[in-house]
């Protein structure tokens, strides 16, 4: 199987940093507006230095709030027929379980929260991607789940190849050949 790597992973996360960062505003507008209705204050006035409310609504609405939107969007995306989001998609990747399926609201969700627990711990649960035989960063590996090359998987179903097997051939390391079966001379040594 294709996994995906680092680069293409970070780009895919960025897009959908994009995404989740117009759908905060848009959602923190209308709580905005919805509060100051609330408390009988204008916009501006609401916004104006009125530390009582914006401190109430920041701390106590707004950071759950922008929390549990990323939340539903990374695992409702990931567990739709998609098994994405939609940076992922844009670059051709899709989420998988163990047996290369969509994964289930439940582990999508521990994803995610593995995915903060990643990024707690300096980012080192994200920087293992590179170096792992899986590509798996330690939040894939919490909730059993590999990021794959969507083509590649699709057309290994499609033709009944067994996807568990690399999509290359192994070649024998160089302690592999005998003294009866060396190695090719370096060139221009014969």
């Amino acid at each position: 199987m294709v996994y995906a790597g680092f680069w293409k992973r970070l780009c895919a996360y960025y897009i959908d940093a994009y995404i989740i960062t117009i759908i905060s505003y848009i959602s923190v507008l209308a709580l905005m507006l919805f509060f100051s209705g609330l408390n009988g204050l204008s916009f501006s006035e609401f916004t104006d230095n009125n530390e009582t409310n914006g401190f109430f609504i920041g701390v106590f609405l707004l950071i759950p709030f922008i929390l549990i939107v990323t939340w539903l969007y990374f695992a409702f995306m990931e567990m739709s027929p998609a098994q994405g989001t939609l940076g992922k998609m844009d670059l051709g990747i899709i989420v998988t379980d163990e047996r290369f399926e969509r994964v289930t609201f439940g582990r999508a969700t521990g994803r995610f929260f593995g995915r903060i627990l990643s990024g707690m711990i300096l980012y080192i649960g994200f920087l293992m991607i590179p170096f792992t035989s899986k590509k798996q960063g330690l939040h894939d590996k919490m909730a059993k789940t590999y990021v794959v090359d969507k083509k590649v998987l699709l057309l290994a179903k499609q033709f009944g190849l067994d996807v568990h097997q690399p999509p290359f051939v192994q070649y024998p390391t160089y302690s592999a050949y005998t003294p009866e079966q060396p190695p090719l001379a370096p060139f221009g040594k014969e």
